[in-house]
């Protein structure tokens, strides 16, 4: 694989990207559901996994395994290494029965995904709520555009949409973009809503892939891996690069956690 081909090089996502044959956009998500673990996990564990054998088989030294992983000094190579193996590198070296790597869980693994609907969303007008951040901290912008939607008007009657732009499996977490949506609606206080802190933005239309989620919001990570599983992993659709969006059919306040409904978008070719 082009990983294991280039360990000793400096690895860039793009490239794995391209070669196979996903684009960067999304490349991060597919790539944790397939393998169990991130791009860089995946790139440490195997550069880890060399560095065991050469431990055990090789006349290199530790400092020079360690440098060779992409480590600068001695005692990180160490923390890493042990981490992964339960064992500092001397002991792994000298050990008669050496642990091997604790091995990742593919999503591919899990339950099937049900079946989608297949539409094509007009691009839409909308006020926006910007959030940066982990996507499990979500409920506060979510209930405060709630809040604001409801004192202007927009709802009930406006949808409440969720872009996401960003894989949640970037090591980045706290760089991660969000935006909570309320479509635009003219005969609500759009002027107030902007003076609330909201903006306005166009919420791009396209040909996606549907599917219904039905229990608690901070579910619908977990609904995106299957369905990545179950449909774009086995080619069944492919990807183009454009947000995920997530039309929310209900209030959270409102409503229990258990009856909670939400469509999930998955842009397609």
């Amino acid at each position: 694989m082009f990983v294991r081909a280039h360990l000793d090089e400096r690895i860039v996502l793009e490239d794995i990207a391209r070669v196979a044959g996903f684009s960067p956009f999304h490349f991060h998500r597919v790539f944790r559901v397939a393998f169990g673990e991130t791009v860089s996990a995946y790139v440490v564990r195997h550069r880890l996994q060399r560095a065991a054998y050469e431990l055990r088989y090789s006349e290199r030294s530790i400092t020079e395994i360690g440098l060779r992983c992409g480590y600068e000094s001695p005692s990180a190579f160490g923390r890493a290494f042990a981490r992964a193996f339960d064992l500092s590198p001397s002991a792994y070296r000298s050990a008669a029965d050496a642990p091997g790597f604790r091995a990742a869980e593919p999503v591919s693994a899990r339950a099937a995904a049900p079946l989608p609907r297949f539409e094509t969303y007009p691009e839409r007008e909308a006020l926006a709520l910007r959030h940066v951040g982990p996507y499990d901290e979500l409920d506060p912008v979510m209930m405060r555009l709630y809040g604001i939607a409801m004192r202007r008007g927009f709802v009930p009657g406006a949808a409440i949409f969720g872009l996401s732009y960003d894989s949640p499996d970037l090591e980045d977490h706290a760089s991660l973009r969000f935006d909570a949506c309320v479509e635009r609606r003219s005969d609500a206080d759009v002027a107030g809503a902007l003076a609330d802190g909201l903006r306005e933005i166009s919420i791009p239309g396209g040909r996606f892939a549907v599917f219904r989620h039905r229990g608690p919001y901070q579910r619908i990570t977990d609904a995106y891996d299957r369905l990545t599983s179950a449909w774009i992993l086995t080619g069944l659709v492919e990807l183009r690069d454009a947000p995920f969006i997530n039309t929310y059919h209900s209030d959270p306040s409102r409503v229990a956690a258990t009856e909670l409904e939400c469509d999930l978008a998955i842009p397609i070719v």
